[in-house]
């Protein structure tokens, strides 16, 4: 016969701690919580992105950033909830609040961030414009001492 006494202070590890029908529940809208506020961290960076012109580099910079903490987020709400164990009602409800997100009220931010985008646009037309206005051409001399002219 086995001594299995060995495994006794494992045996929390190994054993799976079972979920009532409420817990799992509750875990499966803890992860539509989290996976409406993936879209809504999305859709920041997709503003943002809209907004200010990016390169290729900080383009790659924030998708790390962004599926750095979208995994963070994840790995805490698995870890709070199911006590780490990755299940497949965390999975679904991950994309399916994604999913609801995105059909309700992420509609929603995109008007507004239409409008707020739109915002920004005209102001910095504005600013353009007046600075096109205020600007003194100024033209320098080649030369040793680079003297500054007004024209």
């Amino acid at each position: 016969m086995v001594d299995m006494s060995f495994f006794a202070p494992f045996s929390s590890i190994f054993l799976s701690k079972i979920l009532s029908m409420s817990g799992q529940a509750s875990v499966f809208a803890a992860a539509c919580a989290a996976g409406a506020a993936i879209g809504l961290i999305y859709d920041v960076f997709r503003l943002v992105r809209r907004i200010i012109p990016h390169s290729a580099a900080v383009i790659h910079i924030e998708d790390t950033v962004f599926w750095v903490s979208v995994s963070l987020l994840m790995f805490y709400v698995t870890l709070q909830t199911s006590y780490g164990k990755v299940r497949f009602f965390n999975i679904l409800g991950a994309a399916l609040g994604a999913l609801l997100y995105f059909m309700t009220a992420g509609r929603l931010f995109a008007a507004a961030s239409e409008r707020i985008e739109g915002k920004i646009r005209s102001i910095s037309l504005i600013i353009k414009k007046l600075l096109h206005k205020c600007r003194i051409n100024v033209k320098f001399k080649k030369g040793k001492n680079m003297q500054r002219t007004e024209g």
